[in-house]
């Protein structure tokens, strides 16, 4: 499981601390203050590494396209290296260090400049990895730092939770009436706009995966059934919202139960010891609908040992999240509430700040910041003020 993430030189992100990293993991914050950069770093490394590259960088792939090297390296910064720093709670190389510059063959790329695995240079990111399972270090004689070698990512198990990533976009769309069928279709890929969600489903049947997604459909709005059929080259969906043997097209049923489809297929899909990113799951949701999700959410990630990470402004996910705690669904340390914010740095150049609020086992946030979920309690206090009369 990854336990934190440091982040230097990437886009708004100069320096940081290294940010805690747990089972269920919200993150926090006004618009603009580096949340979706925060998952960013994490899934252009999944996009460069289920490509097999381990000495490249692509800001451009399967979760997102973010444009050029120079695009996603802070602004300001002189060497225009950008750093990820990793820790894992792996036995051993359980801490990892990876840094980039911009690729003199494609400048649209990143390339390795150095990798450090528990503090040991990897000397060649390409070459083979025989002698570091043979736990044989090539030491150099006029150094005292020892010098291993890496051929895939397989070498540690602690990452390859990035590459079995599943990830839910904030500018995903509703699940079509109709969508062609389409064979190639990967079995594990979900588009991160929902956009192959039908094709997902069907490619996946055989497993009960449609059950599955409808049960869970059930649960948070209160019912709902699929109706998912090929029609010739067509897939075609339709949705039960109510207790009759009626199917309707997703247009004319409520939003949410279309729009929330392939948040509830990736819960479903995802397998054991991945990792889930999933960008305002509230959006179209009814309160109690945005709490039932995010319950389901923890339940899959204790079942199936995943790791979870919500970016939210609603302050019903977050308060689910805290309930869970305090009534012992989920331990303390298995959620990190993170709260990012705009500063300056010592140079008066704008950047990020991120840092891990305390939560205590009754669930309680120790010493909130201010803009931390603060508007229920500002219209509240509004409320039952008696109102300033003008004479």
């Amino acid at each position: 499981m990854i336990t934190g993430l440091q982040l230097d030189c990437f886009k708004s992100f100069h320096h940081t601390p290294v940010a805690k990293i747990s089972r269920v993991n919200l993150l926090t914050g006004a618009n603009g203050c580096g949340k979706s950069s925060f998952c960013q770093s994490m899934l252009i490394l999944s996009q460069t590494w289920r490509r097999g590259l381990v000495n490249s960088l692509l800001p451009n792939g399967v979760w997102k396209d973010l444009g050029t090297y120079d695009d996603i390296v802070c602004s300001f910064d002189k060497n225009r290296h950008i750093g990820i720093h990793i820790t894992t709670n792996a036995e051993r190389e359980n801490d990892f260090e990876l840094h980039f510059r911009r690729s003199e063959e494609n400048p649209t790329l990143g390339e390795v400049l150095d990798v450090k695995v528990d503090g040991l240079k990897i000397d060649d990111i390409s070459g083979s990895n025989d002698n570091y399972r043979n736990n044989e270090r090539n030491l150099d004689s006029e150094s005292s730092e020892e010098m291993v070698r890496l051929a895939s990512l397989r070498d540690f198990p602690s990452l390859m939770a990035l590459q079995r990533m599943y990830y839910i976009a904030a500018e995903r769309i509703a699940a079509p009436y109709i969508q062609p069928l389409d064979e190639t279709t990967p079995l594990e890929y979900l588009a991160p706009n929902g956009g192959n969600v039908l094709n997902v489903l069907w490619k996946n049947q055989a497993t009960g995966c449609i059950e599955r997604v409808q049960e869970m459909l059930e649960r948070v709005l209160d019912g709902g059934r699929l109706k998912l059929e090929a029609i010739g080259d067509q897939l075609v969906l339709k949705i039960n919202s109510v207790d009759d043997n009626n199917y309707y097209r997703p247009a004319n049923v409520g939003y949410g139960y279309s729009y929330i489809l392939s948040l509830i297929t990736a819960a479903v899909l995802a397998p054991t010891g991945s990792f889930i990113i999933v960008e305002n799951p509230e959006a179209h949701l009814h309160p109690a609908a945005q709490a039932k999700i995010m319950n389901e959410l923890m339940v899959v990630t204790k079942e199936r040992d995943i790791q979870l990470i919500v970016e939210t402004h609603s302050d019903h996910v977050l308060n689910t999240a805290l309930r869970a705690v305090n009534e012992h669904r989920l331990n303390v340390d298995e959620l990190e509430v993170l709260f990012f914010s705009n500063s300056t740095n010592s140079d008066k150049m704008p950047e990020t700040k991120v840092r891990n609020l305390e939560v205590n086992e009754r669930g309680h946030i120790l010493n909130p910041p201010k803009q931390f979920f603060e508007q229920y309690s500002i219209d509240l206090r509004a409320l039952y003020t008696p109102p300033t009369r003008h004479e």
